[in-house]
């Protein structure tokens, strides 16, 4: 090849290279490590495709433009440090943590990595986020208020059972939260003149004794902490409240899918696939610190009529009118 060919050739190459990097950037996809709180897929399964159909909507499909390493607690709170420790040294573009438990280990883990976390009840007072308008910092998400519907579900309790006697299942794991959330239902249970006995358990063989204990002192109903391991243990715990003869009420309508007397609470579903929004945006490079948490702007009530006339009880008119669905 004569020289001034080469040096042509070489020229035109050149020209090419950074067009060529920037293709080979493009085509780098994304990795989001996810912190699950079950033992596996088949436990988390509504939630793994909610997350999925949500990315889904922004275009985002799984094994195309973006890897999903999935990670199980098992609900075992020293495996969230381990699986978030694992993610951030792979390392991950993103973490994304459902419950608080993930959320704290996902922080523990890392401030730089940016983090959306789900299902949290009070991530200001858990230390995630500055304030929820301006979180600060590399981590946003979306709480669910948990704590603040204490009220009104002691109101409904009683109403149905007409009991003035019941029952707060809290985890003990985390003692920060069960204790405030146990604090909030005293306060509101004081005011309806109800006597509120609080039970901590650490795992599901605690769950059967802790309802012996409740029956031996007869209450009327029991509420379990908005939390995974009482979500994960859900047809255990309905089983023995109807043996026992004991009202129940949680905080998402798998729970009175299986058995549970009541459900009140946003929809744990619908939060995450709505959660896929802030995933997109900060791929997109908007910093988490942007995002203010955001509020379940909807609560469902669901009632188990199977379970109600088990328990021979009749549910008032007024909460079937009122509730979103109705089983049985």
């Amino acid at each position: 090849m004569r020289r001034r060919e080469f040096l042509v050739s070489c020229a035109a190459s050149a020209a090419t290279w950074p067009i060529r990097a920037r293709a080979q950037q493009a085509k780098k996809i994304p990795v989001m490590g996810v912190l699950w709180h079950a033992e596996n897929a088949e436990g988390e399964i509504g939630r793994l495709e909610a997350l999925r159909r949500g990315l889904e909507d922004f275009g985002r499909i799984e094994g195309k433009n973006i890897k999903i390493i999935d990670t199980f607690a098992a609900e075992q709170y020293e495996r969230f440090d381990t699986n978030a420790a694992a993610l951030v040294s792979l390392p991950v573009d993103l973490l994304f943590a459902h419950t608080q438990p993930a959320a704290m280990a996902a922080h523990r883990a890392t401030d730089k990595i940016p983090i959306v976390f789900t299902w949290v009840p009070d991530p200001v007072q858990a230390g995630l986020v500055a304030s929820l308008n301006r979180p600060g910092g590399n981590i946003t998400g979306f709480s669910n208020v948990a704590v603040d519907l204490s009220g009104k579900k002691l109101q409904m309790m009683k109403e149905v059972t007409a009991s003035s006697h019941l029952g707060f299942l809290a985890n003990g794991n985390d003692a920060n939260v069960a204790s405030r959330s146990a604090q909030a239902l005293k306060s509101a249970a004081a005011s309806l003149e109800i006597e509120l006995q609080v039970i901590q358990v650490r795992g599901a063989d605690e769950i059967d004794r802790a309802f012996d204990e409740f029956a031996r002192q007869n209450l009327g109903g029991v509420i379990t902490q908005p939390d995974a391991l009482f979500f994960n243990e859900r047809k255990h715990i309905a089983r023995l409240a109807i043996e026992r003869r004991m009202a129940t009420l949680g905080h998402v309508e798998e729970l009175a899918d299986d058995g549970f007397l009541m459900t009140f609470g946003p929809n744990g579903v619908l939060m995450i696939r709505h959660a896929a929004t802030y995933v997109d945006k900060i791929l997109n490079g908007t910093a988490p610190a942007e995002l203010p948490v955001e509020l379940p702007t909807k609560i469902d009530l669901v009632i188990n009529n199977k379970t109600a006339n088990a328990l021979g009880l009749t549910v008032p008119p007024t909460l079937l009118i009122a509730a979103d669905r109705v089983i049985g």
